[in-house]
């Protein structure tokens, strides 16, 4: 008999509402999971100098079983032999694979090898789909235009530097689904509404020429223009 509230035999745990919870908001785990991957791999990629790679997959590794733990809170009675070995073969996947993350990062820089890690799930998650949206998503989005590799060299504030020409490489893409183009340079920033109006700033500290929809918009230090509807 199981006491009402309390998790039943095929809960994972008593963190099973909290998962139940979470998967009402599929997008917002993916952003998360995202973020959560990147920046974590960026923080823990200055440890490879301190601790190695061994060390910082371990320190890694380590750190996330603690958070889980604590959130999750599994039940560890009354696990079959298959439900451990698919928690062993799952860490071992896990090792593995951040092990080869982080040893790339001894010998690719760090944009490289975290584009190459997102887009191979991306791609073995379409290859595997049974929906053939998913795989003609993938197919029209993943390309050599929408794929962009910014060298930081260290230094990410060089983001705030870029080439006219880089910048006008991110926006095409991104832009054109919705019908619109920006060629513009460096910090300068286009907001669009829902109703068709939009602002366009300017965060330089000279007077800059943009381009929106192929109409040339001066634009003054600091200053801003906007259509509203």
């Amino acid at each position: 008999m199981v006491a009402p509230g309390s998790p039943g035999p095929d809960s994972p745990g008593r963190g099973g509402g909290l998962s139940a919870a979470l998967q009402q908001h599929p997008v917002g785990l993916v952003l998360v999971a995202v973020l959560s991957v990147q920046f974590g791999g960026a923080l823990a990629a200055t440890l490879l100098p301190l601790v190695g790679v061994a060390g910082s997959v371990l320190l890694r590794m380590l750190l996330a079983a603690v958070i889980m733990l604590a959130v999750i809170r599994p039940r560890w009675s009354g696990r079959s032999r298959q439900d451990w070995a698919t928690v062993v073969l799952f860490a071992g996947a896990l090792t593995a694979m951040n092990l080869c993350f982080y040893a790339s990062l001894q010998r690719l820089p760090i944009g490289v090898a975290v584009t190459i890690e997102f887009l191979g799930p991306l791609l073995l998650a379409a290859a595997t789909s049974r929906q053939v949206r998913d795989l003609l998503a993938t197919d029209a989005g993943i390309d050599a235009a929408n794929v962009q590799i910014l060298p930081l060299n260290g230094a990410p504030k060089s983001l705030l530097e870029l080439s006219q020409e880089s910048l006008d490489a991110i926006r095409r893409p991104i832009l054109e689904p919705l019908g619109r183009s920006l060629e513009a340079p460096c910090r300068v920033a286009l907001y669009l509404f829902s109703d068709g109006s939009w602002v366009i700033e300017n965060f330089n500290d000279r007077p800059v020429t943009a381009k929106l929809d192929g109409q040339a918009l001066e634009l003054e230090p600091r200053g801003w223009i906007c259509r509203w509807k």
